[in-house]
């Protein structure tokens, strides 16, 4: 009866966090946009399908490997909501995921995605399980995100059937290393409560948020390096950071994360507008 209560389906969905699926289709949304203004035919309904699947049974898969390996680490953590769910919860979600997977690639299959999907699993699973759990080693930690972000990038890119230039590759790897440094800040005094040693609390608030800017502007600069105007997109992510600095309180952690939705939305519509202008 457990996996059959309609209140199963709810913490699954509450567990992928609903407040980020929009995130995860931009990201999926973006990197299709850039195959096809690069020449590649996009088609629709593959592209509706993974997107589907990328916005919800992504972000449910990934959640859930997190917080099942932090379920005690999480209590220290006010800011953190993630429901606390029976351990049957955890592998039935892991397994919707993947059968929704199996369930699209039987339908359009696509290799290149397949393999996206496949190291985006891979890194959240070394970052959050035992024996390895990069989680709490510092500047491996930082691995998961670029590691689960990327790959929703370049699966939409993967539509039009093309791999990723090496250069915004490494600029997408450097600015999303400097999101997830960011993010990092927010839990200094929770991983720290929880013994917990991690790239932030290693080099304090101040200095995270200052390596974040300067891997922000390596990226910008990278990205200038293939077109001089991309490298201006960083700006608005600059801007979020500097709105962090201040976050040293449990309440201001709790503000501050509330917003980031918004901001990272509004940065993503800024971003994308410039770019479809140029």
């Amino acid at each position: 009866m457990l996996y059959r209560t309609p209140s199963m389906l709810i913490s699954l969905i509450k567990a992928s966090h609903p407040s980020l699926w929009l995130l995860a289709t931009w990201l999926f949304l973006f990197g299709a946009y850039m195959s096809y203004v690069s020449g590649a035919a996009v088609p629709l309904l593959p592209l509706i399908v993974h997107g589907v699947w990328f916005t919800v049974f992504s972000s449910m898969l990934g959640y859930l490997i997190n917080n099942y390996f932090d379920r005690a680490l999480d209590i220290h953590n006010p800011r953190k909501r993630n429901p606390i769910l029976h351990p049957g919860f955890y592998l039935a979600g892991v397994c919707f995921s993947i059968g929704a997977l199996v369930i699209v690639h039987a339908a359009f299959f696509n290799f290149q995605i397949l393999i996206w999907v496949l190291i985006a699993v891979l890194i959240n699973l070394t970052y959050s399980a035992p024996p390895l759990r990069l989680k709490e080693v510092p500047v491996l930690d930082l691995l998961v995100g670029p590691g689960s972000t990327l790959p929703i990038l370049f699966s939409g890119y993967a539509l039009g059937g093309g791999w990723p230039a090496l250069l915004p590759a490494v600029a997408g790897f450097f600015f999303f290393c400097a999101v997830e440094l960011s993010h990092k800040t927010l839990d200094i005094e929770a991983d720290m409560r929880g013994r917990v040693r991690t790239s932030a609390t290693a080099w304090g608030r101040a200095s995270s948020l200052q390596v974040a800017a300067a891997l922000m502007l390596g990226a910008g600069l990278l990205m200038a390096i293939y077109n001089p105007y991309y490298g201006l997109g960083v700006i608005p992510y600059l801007a979020i950071l500097f709105a962090m600095r201040g976050a040293d309180t449990d309440e201001a952690q709790h503000d501050i994360d509330r917003r980031l939705p918004g901001y990272y939305l509004a940065a993503g519509f800024i971003v994308t507008a410039a770019f479809a202008w140029l």
